[in-house]
Formats: C-alpha cells, structure tokens, sequence
C-alpha cells in the first residue's frame, strides 16, 4: 500500500484510523482510477473516526445521440459535490438503523458508527454513499439520504 502513489495523500487518514484504512484506500483508488471522478478530496470525518471522500462524478453521454459523431463516448462531469463515507462489509448493518441510522462496527459493539452524525458533520446534503468493501476488492454503493425520499419515476 506505501508504495502506491494515492498513498501520500491518503496516509494522515491511513495512520489516524487504521481500521478503516483498507476501505478508504480501495475508495479512493476505485473513484479517481476507475470511475475517474475530479477534484476528488479526502477528509476527516471525526464523528465515524474514518476518512471520507467529496468530488464529483462523471455523466457519461453516448455520442451516439449527438450529430457530431458516430461512435464513441464522452464524459462531461456533473455540478456540484457528492459524499463518499467508506466502510468495510465486516462491519454489520443494524435493522435499527431505519430509525437511528446506527451501524454498529461487529467486533466493536460500544462504539457506533453513526450515518446520523456523518449527515450533520458534512452540512446535511441531500445524499451520502456509503461505499461497503469487500475482501475480494468489491465495492458496492449505497445512496442514503436522510428520511423518507420518495424514488424518481
């Protein structure tokens, strides 16, 4: 992991919080290298004592539908910033968390990490993906969003 050029820029978080360290990590390098989001930007989220990531996600458009080319694609990216929250599949999801939004780390039970909190510390956006990692370097993302959000039709 030290010799991987994200490193540098994820080690503060790395060495602060190392057991959220592997999922931050695979995050990271899953946005910028794979997903290929911009002005991506790591922080202390202090209340979930882990890393988090804020940038902004690329909207791919066919240029199948545009009359300047044939084939191919185009990214343009999309306004404004979204939430990225990293954690690891080892830590188990709370049914009670529909209420108190409350994820309970498996292997710490007195310490909850709490999306509720993560909500108010990043200034209550509409959304926040909680990236889940697994063992195998699978990520997948969910999008929270406080309350009862109707989906789009």
């Amino acid at each position: 992991m030290e010799s991987h050029p994200s490193h540098e820029t994820l080690a503060p978080l790395l060495a602060k919080y190392p057991r959220a360290a592997g999922a931050l990590f695979q995050t990271y390098n899953d946005l910028k290298l794979a997903q290929q989001w911009t002005d991506l930007e790591v922080f202390d989220l202090t209340v979930c004592s882990r890393g988090a990531l804020r940038g902004k996600r690329p909207k791919t458009v066919s240029m199948i539908d545009t009359a300047e080319s044939t084939f191919g694609t185009t990214i343009t990216f999309q306004e404004g910033a979204l939430y990225v929250v990293p954690c690891s599949l080892q830590e188990s999801l709370s049914i009670s968390w529909c209420a108190s939004l409350d994820i309970r780390c498996s292997h710490r039970r007195e310490y909850p990490f709490r999306l509720q909190n993560a909500f108010e510390e990043l200034n209550k956006p509409p959304q926040v993906y909680l990236a889940i990692n697994s063992e195998d370097s699978s990520i997948v993302y969910y999008k929270i969003s406080p309350g009862i959000v109707k989906p789009p039709i």
